[in-house]
């Protein structure tokens, strides 16, 4: 079994095609506090590992957070939004283009 940490993935740079997240539920998996620091490292993280041209598949029950931090991200653009039921809890899926915006 391997554990990795969403901030520092063990690839290296513009090697993934798409990943698939299914990111922290808030406050089933962690406060809302925490998940306002990690999501912005994630997408960064992720768009690091992404090809320009790749894509990202998202989902949370955060939308308000998903959406703003994935907005502010120079790396992602917004290509779809969903919401799914899943089993009563209301989930936001988001499908994001890497842009062409070069990782520092």
């Amino acid at each position: 079994m391997h554990v990795w940490d969403v901030t520092r993935i063990p690839l290296r740079s513009s090697v993934v095609d798409v990943v698939i997240v299914d990111l922290p539920f808030g406050m089933r998996c962690s406060s809302a506090s925490i998940l306002k620091k990690l999501y912005p490292k994630a997408f960064a993280e992720m768009a690091r590992i992404v090809r320009p041209q790749g894509r990202a598949v998202l989902m949370t029950t955060l939308r308000r957070q998903l959406l703003l931090n994935i907005s502010k991200s120079p790396y992602w653009k917004i290509a779809g939004l969903r919401d799914v039921n899943m089993g009563g809890t209301v989930a936001t899926v988001l499908l994001a283009d890497r842009t062409d915006y070069v990782y520092v």
